[in-house]
């Protein structure tokens, strides 16, 4: 009799799924001795081709029988040849050769492992797609003998640390069986559950440490960092937990009231608008208003408010706070002692050209004060004479052509520029364009220049 070579997935399988006898399959080949003359044979005494299809049939029985008895007829429609070990789900069903077809699983979103291949399988072929089985020449480096094997994300293969990521599932496959870089893995398919469309990813041997009390109805079950506790959901009437960093600490008598206070991943905390003016500290004492006083951030502050301010601040119109402090609309207030230390923003002063001569001088009046006074335009030397000092008057004097300027004090008075001091009635001059000097009143018989630019004589 010749070597058999069978193949358990094709051969084996079709002679397992024919319905035809053993002895309606005899090949007709081995009717005859070696002589040629024709013998009636016994069913069990086989020619080659009938040893090649029933050591098959056998190999497969032991294949089916090693998956648990599961095993399927697929068609490969993944695009390309499929190894033994890659992971494959149903996605379809091929009419032409009455088999379903596979494609491979992957972890990540709704693609759970249905089957695992035995046996490489190539492109629209047909084969066997197994619920378990061992698959040697695997790569094992790094596990131990007996480690969990998952559906990994890369399509079709498997991975020894079960995916975490979101909407990613975690499906333990199968074991390890010895380890190596040609490592041997006992598969076991066990597809995830559903409810509805999705797919539970909850291990059940994650629920250790599990710590119940006072469960009552609508409780959730969370992870506290070192055992899953329950906890009250979060309504009306709330249960306030004594500790919450004590995992076995039960539930204070007392509830949250959810008009006040709240319950936010898990801690208490103030509702928006929870608080009411009776709930605030009383203030110390009568006219206080709430603010901060002192410089800077900080803690609020009792402002002082008299009857006065509040008069004022409960007025409602410009003209209430007119009438609550006495002044009518045609009123012109006068200010009295009133002093600027510094111009008024957008002040501006009056400029005057003036080329007024010896025989007839620019006489300057107290109601000149504060103006600005220049020789451009003159022909001949331009002549002031200041008015009688009195204290606060102010006079501004620039020289812009070369006649130049005089400056005279009234009767009595003098004009002090730096260490030079005028006679009485005197007077300063100067004929240098770009000069300049400001003189103030400081008395009633004493001008002082408060600033000058360049170069002015005091006679």
């Amino acid at each position: 009799m010749a070597a058999c070579t069978p193949d358990p997935d094709v051969t084996g399988k079709a002679l397992f799924e024919d319905p035809t006898t053993f002895r309606a399959r005899d090949d007709a080949a081995d009717h005859k001795d070696s002589a040629g003359t024709a013998y009636e044979h016994e069913v069990l005494e086989w020619s080659a081709t009938e040893a090649n299809e029933w050591v098959g049939f056998l190999q497969y029985l032991v294949r089916v029988v090693k998956a648990g008895g599961g095993a399927l007829g697929v068609r490969n429609t993944s695009g390309g040849t499929l190894a033994a070990g890659t992971l494959v789900r149903i996605n379809g069903y091929n009419s032409a050769n009455s088999l379903p077809t596979i494609t491979t699983a992957d972890a990540d979103g709704a693609a759970p492992a249905e089957f695992v291949l035995l046996t490489s399988l190539a492109n629209n072929t047909n084969g066997v797609a197994y619920l378990g089985g061992s698959v040697a020449a695997l790569n094992t480096v790094g596990t131990t003998i007996g480690d969990p094997v998952y559906l990994s994300t890369t399509a079709g293969a498997f991975t020894f640390t079960a995916p975490t990521g979101d909407n990613q599932i975690t499906q333990e496959v199968g074991r390890v069986v010895s380890v190596g870089a040609s490592g041997t893995i006992q598969f076991l398919l066990m597809a995830p559950t559903k409810i509805g469309s999705s797919y539970i990813r909850l291990k059940l041997d994650s629920l250790s440490n599990v710590t119940i009390t006072g469960l009552t109805t609508g409780d959730t079950v969370t992870w506290n960092g070192t055992a899953w506790v329950n906890s009250p959901n979060a309504t009306t009437d709330e249960k306030v937990k004594a500790d919450s960093g004590d995992s076995s600490a039960g539930y204070l008598d007392s509830k949250v009231d959810n008009s006040t206070i709240e319950v936010s991943s898990h801690a208490l905390r103030v509702k928006n608008s929870g608080i009411t003016y009776a709930k605030i500290q009383n203030v110390s004492a009568t006219d206080k208003i709430l603010g901060r006083s002192t410089a800077g951030a900080g803690v609020v502050e009792e402002i002082t408010c008299t009857s006065t301010a509040r008069s004022i601040l409960d007025d409602t119109s410009v003209g209430a706070v007119r009438t609550t402090i006495g002044v009518g609309t045609g009123d012109s207030p006068t200010f009295v002692g009133l002093t600027l230390s510094a111009p008024i923003v957008g002040q501006t002063q009056s400029v005057t050209a003036s080329t007024a001569g010896s025989g007839a001088p620019n006489l300057l009046a107290a109601t000149d004060s504060n103006k600005v006074y220049t020789n451009e335009g003159s022909t001949a030397q331009n002549y002031h004479t200041l008015p009688t000092a009195v204290a606060g008057l102010m006079f501004t004097f620039i020289v812009q052509d070369a006649d130049g300027i005089r400056v005279t004090a009234n009767t009595g008075d003098t004009i002090r520029i730096g260490n030079q001091v005028s006679a009485s009635a005197g007077r300063i001059d100067s004929t240098t364009i770009g000069s300049a000097v400001i003189l103030v009143a400081i008395n009633a018989t004493e001008w002082v220049a408060i600033s000058s630019v360049g170069t002015w004589t005091a006679t």
